[in-house]
């Protein structure tokens, strides 16, 4: 083992995340070094960082403020931070600059991060597709072809930046499949590197032929400027369109969060959607869509008829009452008839009682015998 200061595995750790990890989680954790080596001291050798020093790390990260909303930064950020720091760790296990990572024995701090899953309905799409069709080519020097860009999104949930950066060439028109790829000619990988093929339904290849009838002779890209150079900014001008159709201030993600809410709604697995939109575990997927799916949930249920011989002593009405409790002899004043829905599945409470007794009678004349 041969200790290292923290500035020579700090160098030694980004050179090796430039070639693994996209350009910008590099620069996101390029930012946590800068913390790293203000906290720790860039001379500290690898093996003074303990597992009290990491934690203290992580308490003085927790009272930092947010540089856009001006609060203290989340539990999500500092597990981000954390992360980072203990994958280097990690790695300096491997490099032989540690014995054994301290990192190991660091927890990440409780989640607290919100799901704030921005979709469209059909109709508001409907609505954004026909006054940017409207509005083309009325606005200067903005994008001009969110009616197509609006339908490919919604159809395959490609990223922004895979949409800036897709060209004809990823498209396998007999097929009908686009191929999100790495592109070391332009610096773009998709996020983790990850790599994915995309179905093409009818309105996305009409999208993309709408596009291909106005290529630039001078670029592959789908979506280019006049002079066929690739668009790097449209945010504000996909916020201006919502402003004129009066929709809520989303993100251009709010597109790709469309076609996966769209695909949980219509009961697609949640693996398929995984796959799709190239998420790294189906555990994300369902953070984001599985409550988007209720119907699938509610069609299991209705599958068990459990107590279906029941049917003819379930009463026909239940109890009410001012009584804010479940149970007690005033509810049992002014019943109300039940539905057939509920009826179904309604048990009285003194017929439950009696089996849960009896079962325990059972069990415990069970073990007295043994």
């Amino acid at each position: 083992m041969q200790p290292v200061p923290l500035s020579k595995l700090v160098t030694d750790f980004l050179e090796y995340m430039e070639s693994k990890r996209s350009p910008r989680y590099v620069k996101l954790v390029r930012s946590f070094t800068r913390q790293w080596l203000a906290f720790f001291g860039a001379n500290t050798l690898t093996t003074a960082i303990t597992v009290h020093t990491i934690e203290k790390y992580a308490a003085q990260r927790k009272k930092n403020t947010c540089r856009t909303k001006k609060t203290q930064i989340s539990n999500a950020t500092v597990n981000r931070d954390l992360s980072a720091l203990k994958h280097m760790l990690h790695k300096a296990e491997r490099w032989g600059s540690v014995e054994v990572s301290p990192g190991r024995r660091v927890d990440l701090l409780k989640d607290d991060s919100t799901v704030r899953t921005d979709y469209f309905t059909a109709e508001q799409i409907r609505l954004l597709v026909g006054r940017a069709e409207n509005d083309r080519n009325q606005r200067r020097n903005h994008f001009h072809d969110w009616p197509e860009f609006i339908v490919l999104d919604v159809n395959t949930g490609l990223r922004c930046q895979e949409m800036l950066f897709l060209e004809f060439s990823d498209i396998d028109w007999q097929s009908g499949v686009v191929h999100i790829r790495n592109k070391r000619h332009l610096s773009f990988s998709p996020k983790g590197r990850k790599e994915r093929r995309v179905p093409l339904n009818e309105p996305a290849m009409s999208a993309l032929h709408s596009m291909l009838r106005k290529k630039h002779e001078a670029t592959d890209f789908v979506f280019h400027q006049h002079d066929g150079s690739r668009w790097k900014l449209v945010l504000e001008s996909f916020r201006s369109l919502l402003k004129r159709c009066g929709l809520k201030r989303v993100g251009i993600h709010a597109l790709r969060h469309t076609f996966g809410a769209h695909l949980a709604q219509r009961g697609v697995d949640m693996a398929v959607i995984r796959d799709l939109l190239g998420h790294h575990s189906v555990t994300l997927t369902e953070k984001y869509y599985a409550h988007l799916a209720p119907s699938s949930m509610s069609r299991a249920v209705q599958q068990l008829e459990i107590g279906n011989g029941l049917k003819q002593s379930v009463p026909k009405t239940v109890p009410t009452g001012t009584s804010s409790g479940n149970s007690g002899p005033e509810n049992l004043e002014n019943p109300t008839p039940l539905t057939d829905s509920f009826q179904r599945c309604y048990v009285p409470e003194v017929a439950l009682l009696a089996g849960v007794a009896k079962l325990a009678y059972a069990a415990d004349s069970k073990s007295a015998g043994t």
